[in-house]
């Protein structure tokens, strides 16, 4: 096993023991697959000049938004569907040899902004089945995403929108006293916030 891997495999395992248990949702998924396929691409890219490989991570973290994607409401496969159109573009500039440093790193905290967006989702659909405590680690997953974006996230102006929703998540999971619609109604306005960085923001031309 490689470097790499032995480092993915640690921090699952830090996430799974911190995290107590995984979702019956998260059975057929890997909640953190994106975000070690688009940490594999830069890390191919800028420190060993692999294109190829670095493609190639690329194309296989596409393929699991996809996966995700199938389980997401509408709204939801809209807003994964808006992110992989800016990693598809991402793809079309590895295969004409005009890579963009500036075009990765915008697509790839767009990407883990979407997967944040998707965590909260799944969350409120956990809340709606009462299902409390998944909902919770759903939410942790969520600021796990938002943790690996901000390494790519160039703006400050971004930066502090990421920083802002991660203390707000951080902050709902330490309520205890919060009602399931208390939470859902936080959850929402989250969403609201997070349906304009990734919809409207930093979009590749």
């Amino acid at each position: 096993m490689s470097n790499k891997g032995i480092l993915y495999l640690i921090i699952v395992v830090i996430l799974v023991v911190g995290l107590i248990t995984i979702p019956k949702f998260y059975k057929s998924l890997d909640p953190l697959k994106t975000d070690f396929y688009l940490d594999n691409s830069k890390v191919y890219l800028l420190r060993e000049y692999d294109y190829e490989r670095s493609h190639a991570q690329l194309t296989k973290a596409i393929e699991s938004m996809r996966e995700l994607e199938k389980e997401l409401d509408e709204q939801g496969k809209f807003i994964i569907e808006t992110s992989i159109k800016d990693l598809d573009k991402i793809s079309e500039e590895f295969e004409n040899k005009e890579l963009s440093k500036a075009d990765l790193n915008a697509a790839y905290a767009k990407a883990l902004d979407a997967l944040t967006y998707a965590e909260i989702k799944i969350s409120e659909h956990l809340l709606e089945e009462n299902s409390s405590k998944d909902a919770i680690i759903a939410l942790k997953y969520g600021m796990v995403h938002l943790r690996n974006a901000l390494k790519y996230s160039d703006s400050e102006e971004l930066k502090n929108f990421e920083m802002h929703i991660y203390e707000e998540l951080d902050s709902l999971i330490d309520n205890k006293s919060l009602s399931h619609d208390e939470m859902k109604k936080k959850l929402d306005h989250l969403l609201e916030e997070l349906d304009y960085i990734v919809e409207e923001k930093d979009s590749i031309k």
